[in-house]
């Protein structure tokens, strides 16, 4: 199980809010701490699905 650091949430509410504008995919490396409290280095490839409306309406 991977969970963001607080440095890590201030990014993905950046990239939340670029996705949401540019409609474009994104790539980016950011660390995660792991359950067992370890951090680790990990690259996302994050592309925004977009509803029939032209909203963003999830990310994958």
């Amino acid at each position: 199980m991977l969970v963001a650091s607080t440095r890590s949430l201030r990014l993905l509410e950046t990239l939340w809010d670029d996705l949401a504008q540019s409609r474009a995919s994104m790539q980016l490396v950011m660390e995660n701490r792991r359950k067992d409290a370890t951090l680790r280095l990990c690259e996302w490839f994050s592309t925004p699905l977009i509803d029939s409306n032209g909203g963003v309406i999830g990310v994958i």
